[in-house]
């Protein structure tokens, strides 16, 4: 029987030689990343198997990871790291500029080279224009208090806006930490977290820093 991924595997191949001048690598299988300083940016092969049908729908998953921030996030939800959450991440096809939805139907007898060209063209002319725009803590925290559309919503399915913002300004030393949690103390109460609660857990990291 045909192997229907062996396309994938050649899209894959070539989605990675293009992306490696930009100094990304393999991490594992359809999940590409480079290292920005802090900021661990991704390029994701989403893949979709049509049953019954030699075809595999393929879309592309943007993301970035700030490991402490997330880190952070868990310490102020007083709940065991999870290493396996991205900061944010959104798809590709919501990222260009018509926002209409972006993928391919790859087969044996797909035109490789002509998806990969486009999902190339489309990550360098969005893709890093999203990461530029938080590839740094102090940016990434400013697109959040901006609710900057892109930034702010790549957050929506993960760890939430409103819980980076709060990490962001404890990692950051900020002097907004009561304005941020006194801005959103609906969500976080709906969370489970009072206001006298979260203070008191950045207290317990402020003094656990200074030791």
């Amino acid at each position: 029987m045909e192997d229907k991924m062996q396309p994938v595997y050649i899209l894959e191949d070539k989605i990675l030689l293009g992306l490696q001048e930009y100094c990304f690598k393999k991490k594992r299988k359809g999940f590409f990343i480079r290292k920005i300083k802090d900021c661990v940016q991704n390029v994701t092969v989403l893949e979709t198997r049509i049953r019954n049908k030699q075809e595999v729908h393929i879309s592309i998953g943007i993301g970035f990871t700030y490991e402490k921030v997330n880190k952070m996030v868990f310490y102020l939800r007083n709940k065991k790291y999870d290493s396996g959450w991205r900061t944010g991440s959104d798809n590709l096809g919501t990222l260009v500029a018509n926002k209409k939805p972006y993928g391919f139907y790859i087969s044996s007898d797909a035109d490789i080279d002509k998806a990969v060209d486009d999902i190339l063209f489309n990550v360098k002319k969005y893709a890093f224009d999203f990461w530029e725009e938080c590839d740094t803590l102090d940016k990434f925290k400013r697109k959040l208090e901006e609710k900057n559309n892109r930034v702010h919503s790549s957050t929506y399915s993960l760890l939430r806006p409103e819980w980076n913002l709060l990490a962001l300004e404890v990692l950051l030393n900020g002097a907004r930490v009561e304005e941020v949690i006194d801005e959103y103390v609906d969500f976080f109460n709906k969370e489970g977290h009072t206001r006298e609660q979260l203070l008191d857990r950045i207290k317990e990291y402020y003094q656990e820093e200074k030791q």
